[in-house]
């Protein structure tokens, strides 16, 4: 992988069925729900979350992202592109029907960083890791309550 790139890879079980993952986790008007890192989140294309369907998310503290929704597998995979100005890449989220009403997610990250942000990459990495975590565990919180 070339400088600033990085993959992040992450399994996650939600004490919840499939579908109402996947209705939450493709939804990006509930991100702010479940994505602690997010102030904002503004709609570019209106309607159901759809293949295609794009929006732009504010993190606290950085840039503005622009994303995509790449993979749109109802209850089974869902998967973004993004865009900023100090990164872009891709994430895929399998979901996969654990027993007992759970839901296993296996989530997939490729970043690459610009500028400065890439010679962090390291560093940058096990915060992600640490923030994707702490993200799909709060889905589980969300759906409970």
């Amino acid at each position: 992988m070339r400088m600033g790139g990085m993959e992040i890879n992450v399994r996650q079980r939600v004490q919840q069925p499939p579908q109402r993952v996947f209705a939450l986790l493709s939804d990006p008007r509930q991100r702010p729900r479940w994505q602690g890192s997010l102030s904002a989140v503004e709609m570019i294309d209106a309607g159901e979350p759809r293949l295609g369907m794009r929006w732009r998310e504010r993190p606290y503290g950085l840039s503005q992202v622009t994303l995509v929704i790449s993979e749109f597998e109802p209850d089974r995979l869902w998967g973004e592109q993004f865009e900023s100005s100090l990164a872009n890449g891709s994430i895929s989220v399998r979901l996969t029907a654990a027993g007992a009403g759970a839901t296993d997610l296996d989530l997939r990250a490729t970043v690459l960083l610009r500028g400065p942000l890439a010679l962090a990459t390291a560093i940058a990495r096990r915060v992600l890791q640490r923030e994707v975590r702490r993200d799909l565990a709060h889905i589980d919180r969300v759906l409970c309550g």
